[in-house]
């Protein structure tokens, strides 16, 4: 129904088209009259006295002075319905249809606003302009939007509304919205909307009506534009499926303060601790005492609300457990199980699910006693304990180990006096037996004439003089007096110097006076001097050299010897390979960790370099 300003009463139908009634007198417009449809959803009268109406299917039409005609560029034959009319105070008219958006009529041409502008949908409820001149916009499942400068904000369920259906808009002069839904009446502060979205903030706090204020119904008609007003005493009036609501904005619901929160009981299982209506125990920070063992603990709370008191809403937490405020359940019980023992405090808070979270809330603590092995005192007990067992043990594991490098040095000791009794009687028993050979049979080969028999007799004593300087070698490896760095380059100096003197050749000798202080076991001297004495046996039988340099030194840890002639030299490539001379140098220094390097050429002597790591640690330098 619209009641126009010139005294007509116009009433549209479903299926008979528009009625206008005045003087009482009825006058008739349907499809012959030039309408797209009979069905008439939404009227409106615009500044000018002319009458905008809209047809369920599309149509837009306007009356004026008698006769009907239809906007040029109107949304056509079997479009959408339009759902609502709005002239606003500039003089736009708005269109909200049910598929094809918001439409606005300015100028003489109709110009959508859609998708693309940020409405989240095309099925458009209701529309409502503001005292300020905002326009509102009721979805019909998207929610509430607000239209401004051509794009829309819009307020969904997440954000607090009862519903995402808004069939009626209006405001009241306090700056309140009110809207009614297929859920119930919300009424949302205007403010708060604008700061909600342009703050990002997740939720807008409104107070809600439903069948418990006194509504009929939640259900708000829709579907015909928007079915409310606002009278002129200031009331707000919206219909229903089952009649009509009359809303005065200046009645206040305040939180009543008669309200009171309070904590009732603490208990554990079956047994009360603590009552608020003990004698003498109604004080909320009372220190409640459980006993050791105490498995769960049921914290019983309420608040005393005589009206609607079933919308109360709490929400609690536990120091230490709880970081954040945690929904209660309806029996309005905090219930823990499973604490360890300690100090707690307990809080809770109430509201009516629309006011806002009460700012003091009702507190208790409470103790849950610790058995003894629970307590610092046993809890020190056992670290001291411990560290004394620890203590033990660590110093048990240390004798052992003393005692376990005791007997490993008893076993070294024994195992050096072994082998130096085995030098010794070598040196003594088998060298003596030798020198004897070597003397007498020196003597048997003078008495005799050259020829065969003192031929023999001179080779056997240089086979007695080979073995004996064998001998020599393997009583110096053996004994563990020359287990060091020093005395291996003393042995390599004489060793080498003996045999060149034998070939006349000269010898020079370059030993580092910064030699590590280590030692060197068996193995390494054995192969060490076996390299050495390869070498310098190539050099006296293949070299043709004049003078042979022996070098000792050593490079960070790595001990480094050269054997340097200057003799005629060769190409490595050139050396036949059923030699097996210098593979047998490169397989003993692979042996012990070390390698072998020969620098060679035609006329230009060769170099023999063996580098041999000193694996030890602790080192020193020699004087």
């Amino acid at each position: 129904m619209l009641a126009a300003s010139d005294g007509a009463l116009w009433i549209g139908t479903f299926r008979d088209g528009v009625l206008r009634w005045k003087d009482g007198k009825q006058e008739w417009f349907t499809m012959r009259e030039g309408l797209f449809r009979n069905w008439i959803p939404s009227l409106m009268e615009d500044r000018s006295g002319r009458v905008w109406i809209g047809t369920r299917h599309g149509g837009v039409h306007v009356w004026d002075n008698g006769k009907i005609s239809t906007l040029r560029g109107t949304p056509g034959d079997d479009g959408a319905p339009i759902n609502h009319l709005l002239e606003d105070r500039k003089g736009t008219v708005w269109v909200a249809t049910g598929g094809d958006g918001l439409l606005s009529w300015d100028n003489g041409v109709f110009r959508r606003e859609g998708l693309q502008e940020g409405l989240p949908e095309d099925w458009v409820a209701s529309l409502h302009e503001d005292s300020l001149g905002r326009l509102w916009i009721g979805l019909g499942g998207s929610g509430l939007a607000l239209r401004e400068e051509g794009r829309f904000r819009v307020w969904t369920r997440d954000q607090g509304l009862l519903s995402n259906s808004i069939q009626q808009i209006q405001s009241d002069h306090l700056g309140y919205l009110w809207i009614g839904t297929d859920n119930g009446l919300q009424r949302l502060s205007i403010a708060e909307l604008l700061e909600t979205s342009d703050a990002g903030r997740t939720a807008v706090a409104g107070e809600s009506f439903s069948r418990r204020d006194g509504l009929p119904t939640p259900q708000f008609t829709g579907g015909h534009g928007n079915l409310s007003l606002k009278g002129n005493d200031g009331a707000l009036w919206f219909s229903l499926a089952a009649g009509a609501v009359r809303v005065i904005p200046d009645f206040s619901r305040r939180e009543d303060q008669s309200t009171q929160l309070r904590i009732e009981s603490a208990s554990s299982g079956s047994r009360e601790f603590w009552s608020f209506e003990a004698p003498g125990a109604n004080r909320p920070h009372n220190n409640i005492v459980f006993p050791p063992g105490t498995r769960t603990v049921r914290l019983r709370f309420t608040a005393t609300a005589l009206r609607a008191p079933e919308k109360l809403h709490f929400q609690h937490r536990l120091s230490g457990i709880d970081h954040d405020w945690q929904d209660t359940s309806i029996e309005r019980v905090a219930s823990y199980s499973s604490l360890p023992p300690g100090d707690y405090g307990f809080e809770v808070i109430a509201n009516s699910r629309e006011s806002k979270w009460r700012s003091e809330p009702a507190t208790i603590s409470f103790r849950i006693q610790p058995f003894f092995w629970q307590t610092i005192v046993f809890r020190f007990l056992l670290v001291v304990m411990g560290l004394g067992l620890l203590t033990a043990a660590v110093r048990w594991w240390s004798l052992r180990r003393i005692r376990f490098k005791m007997q490993l040095l008893t076993q070294e000791q024994r195992v050096e006096k072994e082998r130096s009794r085995i030098a010794r009687d070598l040196h003594d028993d088998l060298g003596a037996s030798l020198t004897e050979i070597n003397f007498l049979g020196t003597l048997a080969a003078d008495s005799l004439v050259p020829g065969g028999a003192r031929d023999r007799i001179e080779g056997v004593v240089e086979r007695a003089r080979r073995m004996a300087k064998s001998l020599d070698e393997i009583v110096w490896t053996v004994n563990p007096a020359n287990d060091t760095l020093a005395s291996t380059a003393n042995y390599l100096c004489s060793r080498t110097q003996e045999s060149l003197e034998m070939m006349n050749m000269r010898c020079w000798l370059d030993v580092s006076e910064d030699l590590l202080e280590i030692p060197l076991d068996s193995e390494l001297r054995h192969h060490l001097l076996m390299v050495v004495n390869e070498a310098v046996h190539n050099v006296m039988k293949h070299s043709g050299a004049g003078k042979v340099r022996l070098s000792i030194e050593n490079e960070d840890a790595t001990l480094v010897v050269r054997v340097e002639d200057d003799g005629h030299g060769f190409d490595p490539k050139d050396v036949p390979p059923g030699r097996n001379g210098l593979a047998n140098l490169r397989r003993r220094m692979d042996a012990v960790g070390g390698k072998c390097e020969i620098q060679s050429a035609a006329g230009k002597g060769t170099c023999v370099r063996f580098d041999l790591p000193l694996r030890s640690h602790g080192t020193t330098r020699s004087g």
